[in-house]
């Protein structure tokens, strides 16, 4: 609880139980507070949750050209875009903070992102939210042309609730250069496919495809499917490898991945194992 009283400008400090500093707008207002308002140390629960959620509020910034199409202003008060992607996608936890080092036990002094990692299932990342039914796409890569190749059949049968005019959003995304392309496919009524060239730097084997339903106005849409993915997870596997600061061939197999993460965290035990040692025969 704060209390506000007039006195010096400059009265700044402790006394007692008390905090006293400046107000920050008022001239010659003092704030006082209590030493027990004092924002506590996160425990180990809460700080995972935030690395994860900051985490997936950073992966969608990346990913804005998408969201904001995908979660539209509907003219309502609710969120949209970034924050409705954030928000969506937390609830459905597709996200996972992860000790980077598990041998060490958490340390509130220690900077968060020193301590974990976030992991994310791409797979299950929801770019769109709606009840506008899915035009059927599917998704192939062409790594010698370096293409994505979107085909959809044009459905005969529209009502009121499958408009001709709709049409399909792909997104396609490099989790590992941070790359987000979105290009729109045809209407419910045609039939084709759609290339998309994918830069140079993109990561072939990173790549995940999305693809979701508008309305010819933009709003609403459906809900958003992915169609192609990585199923070594490698994204997960590079980011680990970066934060133990392991060296890993990506190209190889996750299985001398798994194997230089079990001789790096029985390095760490050993190292720490000898340090306890030291201390003990010091004492």
């Amino acid at each position: 609880m704060k209390e506000k009283f007039y006195g010096c400008a400059s009265m700044r400090g402790t006394h007692g139980d008390k905090v006293y500093y400046p107000h920050q707008f008022e001239v010659r207002t003092i704030v006082s507070r209590s030493l027990s308002d004092k924002k506590k140390k996160l425990d180990e629960n809460v700080a995972m949750n935030d690395v994860a959620f900051g985490g997936l509020g950073s992966e969608g910034g990346y990913l804005l050209p998408a969201t904001r199409l995908g979660f539209p202003p509907t003219g309502k008060a609710e969120v949209f875009g970034h924050s409705r992607f954030v928000g969506v996608n937390a609830l459905a936890r597709v996200v996972t903070a992860v000790k980077i080092d598990p041998t060490k036990a958490y340390d509130p002094k220690v900077k968060l992102e020193l301590q974990f990692t976030c992991l994310i299932d791409y797979p299950s990342l929801i770019l769109a939210q709606g009840k506008v039914p899915p035009i059927p796409v599917t998704a192939t890569l062409n790594e010698e042309t370096r293409k994505v190749i979107c085909e959809q059949e044009g459905e005969e049968l529209t009502g009121s609730d499958r408009l001709a005019d709709d049409y399909a959003q792909a997104v396609v995304y490099d989790p590992m250069s941070k790359t987000c392309i979105v290009t729109r496919l045809r209407d419910r009524s045609e039939s084709g496919s759609t290339s998309i060239a994918l830069p140079a730097g993109v990561d072939l084997g990173a790549v995940v495809v999305y693809a979701f339903t508008c309305r010819a106005g933009g709003k609403p849409t459906s809900n958003s499917a992915c169609l192609l993915h990585d199923p070594t997870n490698k994204v997960a596997v590079a980011r680990i490898a970066k934060d133990m600061e392991l060296e890993v061939d990506l190209d190889k197999s996750v299985d001398k991945f798994n194997i230089l993460v079990d001789k790096e965290i029985g390095r760490r035990n050993a190292a720490w194992e000898k340090k306890q040692q030291e201390e003990l025969e010091a004492r």
